[in-house]
């Protein structure tokens, strides 16, 4: 007896999810052999280093967090290199950007797909919401540019099956990388942005939820308070 339509489709999806962790941890395997060093530099703040520490977190990489004080940032700045944070230094060598560091932990901690492609569609969303950065600011983002990022953050949802995270069928850093986006959107540091701005778009804020509610997101959030 031949499977219904909707078996096949299942077994398919099931498929491809053992094909995408087999992937992961082949690429676990192989960069197993090597943990270096890592020192991450930052502020004080969740920031740009959140998704960082985040990653490193859920991978089990030990990590010194680094966090100074804004007083000592003069004297700090001009020794990075490109005078930003965060840095993260690797058996002492810097690697700065904050989409760059990510990616990199990413490797480490399995957090970034095996397949080319599917590494290449996490760079995506994560150069996708870099490029939003500049309209933040923008006192009327939430009627212009807040719902062009929204529907855009939704149609990555949608074409990757609805499968709940923005790229394959497991946590990657391209959902970290969203979710604390949208925790600084609505943080307050922007006076002209509510906090409530996720309301408006309901199906964006359940599919964040569920993110944050992965196991090891968890487990990190209870260890910070």
């Amino acid at each position: 007896m031949e499977p219904s339509p909707s078996e096949a489709l299942t077994s398919l999806s099931e498929l491809e999810e053992q094909i995408f962790q087999l992937e992961r941890k082949l690429a676990g395997k192989q960069k197993a052999s090597h943990i270096p060093e890592l020192k991450l530099l930052y502020f004080d703040a969740p920031g740009r280093a959140e998704a960082i520490r985040q990653a490193l977190f859920v991978g089990g990489i030990d990590f010194v967090d680094e966090r100074m004080a804004g007083a000592d940032w003069p004297a700090i700045k001009p020794t990075t290199p490109f005078e930003a944070v965060p840095v993260l230094f690797v058996d002492g060598k810097p690697l700065a950007e904050s989409n760059a560091i990510l990616s990199y932990v990413g490797h480490l901690s399995g957090l970034m797909p095996g397949d080319p492609f599917s590494a290449a569609k996490v760079q995506e969303v994560l150069s996708m919401l870099e490029g939003f950065g500049t309209t933040f600011a923008k006192t009327d983002f939430s009627v212009k540019a807040w719902p062009r990022l929204a529907g855009f953050l939704l149609k990555i949802l949608k074409e990757n099956g609805n499968t709940g995270f923005f790229v394959g069928n497991s946590l990657t850093v391209a959902d970290l990388k969203v979710i604390n986006v949208m925790k600084f959107i609505v943080s307050g540091f922007f006076a002209h942005i509510p906090s409530n701005l996720l309301d408006s778009q309901p199906e964006l804020k359940k599919a964040l939820e569920r993110i944050e509610k992965h196991e090891k997101l968890q487990a990190y959030a209870a260890q910070k308070k």
